[in-house]
């Protein structure tokens, strides 16, 4: 990345605006910082810098950075750092501004990477102790500073150091395009519903939805509310408050979202928060019902009309720069953990006053809330964008534009218009998906079958039918994840959608299931659309997603007027030979059956099944292709990178050459561990290892073979290398130690075998000489 000169950084500046200008530049100049440094830096570990002077008597000064636990810190995981102060000026802890008027303090630490990237932390106070929690996504030494500073002045603490390990985790949960992705690459596609406002939003507890998700399925995600807006328990109040004064942040419910997140952690769950709910936003009556604005902090700083609004004369709001303030401690506290997928901004937006009376700041405040978040959240952020969306509640309303400014890093939607209808629902939250969909995730963030009969003539919907259709249709109708049933009921007359019982969760249950072989979900080239049914079209509905050699679609027998049995949809696929699973939504059972395609399109015929059997899903991947031998030549005692490029998930070396050698990497230069014995897994994701030829001239051969944990077949290829003599056309790669020369393997249909000599390099170098 390049830096912008100094001139152009203040001819942007006023686009920016002045509230937000230093961050975005910051976060700018930030991102070029880590580009640069990874491309100069070596892998050898930093020294420590040297340890910081005594400061001057009466400011501020830390007196220990201390670690809480020891031994190295896995990739992905948590260090956490406990930091003492010996003077402290600042006594407003949770505000970040340092001058006289404010009195705060800001705590921030700097952790330098193996590769010279930077990350700049905050810290937090938990009401005893200040801390700095962080997650490393490198392997390697770790450097770290801690900065302090209050309206006596600032202290630098140094000397900061540990070491990353390798670890199991995929990492935090991030946007790629339209869909999600771990920082690793894995594809994100969990099953989620939504216990919202509830005292215990742990219903059922994480450690049963995890046992509802075993090996290979699809993950569980739970989304609730960060408090009650009207107070409740002592764990859910709101944790902003105003303690003799002090705008403060509530220790108890903080201490209960520090729960939720560790039993999630170790349960293997995921969650979203959501940060601002349509009730503590919204004065009674305007525009809904109901409404605790009053019992807000923010009620001492504007009318809730202004809630909203970010600059005035030139400068940020003081609600804006509170709300700044929360974000950041959010951050400080829990955005560390890779169970945190992601974050719901703001529920429901059109039930608050300030949307209702001035529903363009209310958009624009959307937008710099992102903005905000793509800066901030680098656990998270990734090309301009951030898991957090912000919902519109549509309830006889039809679908509402959910991004009039175009800028938002996902779509959502609660959905209610079909709450009623336990078979509509399905075409009402597929058609929802569909529309909104394009570059963005789509997210259909609440929905639920109304259980009480409030309205007549309407019938109150039922479960676990409601809860089926609305998952199923929304997952392959294109939504980022199955759309998040809303689950609140307390026992109260009034509590109107049920928590997941027994059967309920079962049919999530069948639902991961279905997903979890299916990791392709975050593939850029999908294509999403209604199945067509044919002449069955008005009884029998449908929608697919696909790519080139598999894809997955849902058949709904939207009338009792016919069974499914024999009902067909096509689909375009590249021709070969495939396996075709059929899968029970309502009890999980699965049957295979093998498709030849020769004419480019896979015609899906449902087998014959229970006649009253409402829908069937079905999923269908194309076997790899025979292999392809290949020989290529190496020259005796040099070096080459060979690429097993393969659309199967799993590769692996099966015979060893019988004179050279083999090793994993990493990174397609540096070698590995050696590779001695086989089958060994190629470890590398872009399945490469690297070869090095023996003295010995002639022939040798070594077997890959690329398998597919779904597919019965496992596809082989070898590779033969020849030694060519001296003298021979081919130009040797030079012998560099740790490092590879060049050339891939592979097989027809699988991937491709390409040599890559490197010429102008190698005269590069000689010329050099």
């Amino acid at each position: 990345m390049r830096t912008l000169p100094a001139f152009l950084l203040l001819l942007v500046l006023p686009w920016l605006g002045a509230g937000e200008a230093g961050d975005r530049i910051q976060a700018r100049i930030d991102a070029a910082a880590r580009d640069a440094a990874r491309a100069a830096a070596s892998l050898t570990p930093m020294a420590a810098p040297p340890v910081a002077s005594a400061p001057p008597v009466g400011t501020i000064a830390i007196s220990s950075v201390t670690r809480v636990g020891t031994g190295d810190v896995p990739r992905y995981g948590r260090l956490e750092l406990l930091v003492a102060f010996s003077a402290m000026t600042g006594t407003k802890y949770y505000d970040v501004r340092t001058d006289v008027t404010k009195d705060g303090i800001d705590l921030q630490a700097t952790f330098t990477a193996p590769d010279g990237g930077i990350w700049r932390i905050p810290g937090y106070y938990d009401g005893t102790n200040w801390r700095i929690r962080f997650a490393p996504d490198a392997i390697g030494t770790w450097n770290y500073t801690v900065r302090a500073v209050d309206r006596s002045g600032s202290y630098t603490w140094t000397g900061g150091t540990f070491t990353c390990a390798g670890s199991s985790s995929h990492g935090w949960v991030r946007v790629d395009g339209r869909w999600l992705r771990h920082a690793d690459g894995t594809a994100f596609c969990p099953v989620p519903h939504n216990t919202g406002w509830l005292p215990d939003v742990e219903l059922p507890v994480l450690s049963a939805l995890a046992a509802d998700a075993p090996a290979g399925s699809a993950p569980r995600l739970l989304s609730f509310w960060l408090s009650q807006p009207w107070s409740g328990t002592a764990s859910r109040h709101v944790i902003e408050r105003i303690d003799a004064s002090v705008w403060s942040y509530d220790q108890t419910s903080c201490a209960y979202i520090d729960g939720v997140v560790t039993r999630a952690e170790a349960a293997g769950v995921y969650l979203m928060p959501s940060i601002w709910a349509h009730d503590q936003l919204r004065t009674p009556g305007i525009p809904w019902s109901g409404g605790n604005w009053a019992a807000q902090p923010y009620s001492t700083l504007s009318a809730a009309v202004d809630f909203f609004k970010t600059t005035a004369a030139g400068s940020d709001t003081e609600q804006w720069i509170r709300q700044k303030n929360f974000y950041r401690y959010v951050i400080a506290r829990w955005g560390d953990s890779p169970a945190i997928a992601g974050w719901v901004g703001a529920v429901e937006l059109n039930g608050t006053t300030g949307y209702d009376q001035n529903q363009s700041q209310a958009e624009e405040w959307t937008a710099m809330v992102d903005d905000w978040f793509v800066a901030n959240d680098q656990y998270r952020s990734r090309n301009g964008s951030v898991p957090i969306s912000f919902s519109l509640s549509a309830e006889g309303s039809g679908t509402p534009l959910l991004d009039p400014l175009g800028v938002l890093s996902q779509r959502a939607i609660d959905s209610y218009d079909a709450k009623f209808d336990d078979v509509g629902i399905a075409s009402q939250l597929a058609t929802e998906c569909l529309a909104l969909g394009g570059t963005k995730p789509v997210l259909i963030t609440e929905f639920g079958g109304y259980a009480l009969n409030a309205t007549a003539p309407d019938i109150p919907a039922t479960q676990p039918l409601h809860l089926h259709n609305g998952v199923w249709s929304s997952l392959v109708a294109g939504a980022a994840m199955p759309a998040m049933l809303w689950c609140d009921d307390t026992g109260s007359p009034s509590s109107h959608y049920p928590l997941l019982d027994a059967p309920m969760r079962q049919h999530l249950a069948h639902l991961a299931k279905f997903i979890g072989p299916n990791t392709w979900l975050a593939d850029d080239t999908q294509v999403i659309a209604v199945a067509a049914t044919g002449a069955r079209s008005a009884d029998v509905r449908g929608w697919s997603r696909r790519i080139a050699d598999r894809g997955m679609a849902w058949l709904q027998r939207y009338t009792g007027a016919v069974a499914l049995d024999s009902a067909a949809t096509a689909v375009t696929c590249a021709n070969g030979d495939y396996a075709v699973w059929w899968f029970d939504a309502w009890t999980g059972t699965e049957t295979t059956s093998d498709q030849a395609v020769t004419t480019g399109s896979l015609t899906l015929t449902v087998p014959d099944i229970d006649n009253a059997r409402p829908d069937i899903a079905v999923s269908w991947q194309r076997y790899p292709t025979a292999p392809t031998n290949v020989t290529i030549s190496v020259p005796a005692g040099e070096r080459a990178l060979f690429t097993f490029a393969s659309s199967a998930p799993l590769s692996r070396v099966m015979t060893l050459p019988a004179n050279g050698r083999l090793w994993q990497t990493a990174d397609g230069v540096t070698t590995g561990a050696e590779i001695t014995t086989v089958p060994t897994v190629i470890t590398d994701p872009s399945r490469r290892v690297i070869y090095q030829a023996s003295a010995v001239l002639g022939l040798e051969t070594f077997t890959f073979a690329a398998t597919d944990a779904r597919l019965s077949r496992t596809a082989t290829a070898s590779i033969t290398v020849t030694n060519p003599p001296p003298g021979s056309s081919i130009i040797p790669i030079e012998n560099v130690p740790g490092s590879g020369g060049c050339g891939a393997g592979g097989f027809a249909g699988l991937g491709l075998l390409s040599i890559l000599v490197l010429l102008p390099l190698r005269r590069m170098r000689r010329s050099e000489r």
